[in-house]
């Protein structure tokens, strides 16, 4: 296991981690981005817990095998519904701006749509009315920009 304390500039890139416990520990106290702790193109092999600790420290998280940080897909709300639950895959929760959506059909008698209820497995779609006879059909994009 890596341990970060309380230090600046650190750049944790191209490595093979593979253990049985922690592999990335953040412990910076007190926490701050401007850190700037970079996580990036690392391979995660069996690994029970990934990066773990204080993920406010961390400036950027991106391209590591094994540690999702982006993921995509489609959204359908039924027909008698006004939301759906998305299940993101991601290994961190997104928040606002992380994710973006577009509808791919005439969303049926729904005008309006926003997403929310972001939580570490999941967000929400919703519409405004019951969409009708149609469905209303989502593609979704999520990406930790950090």
């Amino acid at each position: 296991m890596d341990a970060v304390q309380t230090s600046d500039d650190i750049l944790i890139s191209n490595n093979i981690i593979d253990s049985n416990g922690f592999a990335i520990y953040i412990n910076s106290f007190p926490s701050d981005p401007s850190r700037n702790i970079i996580i990036t193109n690392n391979r995660f092999k069996s690994v029970w817990e990934k990066v773990k600790g204080d993920m406010n420290a961390i400036s950027k998280i991106n391209d590591n095998i094994g540690f999702i940080t982006e993921n995509s897909g489609v959204a359908v709300i039924e027909a008698g519904s006004t939301s759906v639950d998305v299940n993101h895959g991601l290994n961190l929760t997104p928040t606002d701006g992380d994710i973006v959506i577009v509808p791919i059909n005439s969303m049926g008698n729904a005008t309006k749509f926003y997403i929310g209820a972001y939580n570490s497995n999941k967000f929400t779609i919703t519409v405004n009315q019951i969409p009708g006879p149609e469905t209303a059909i989502f593609a979704w994009k999520a990406k930790i920009e950090k």
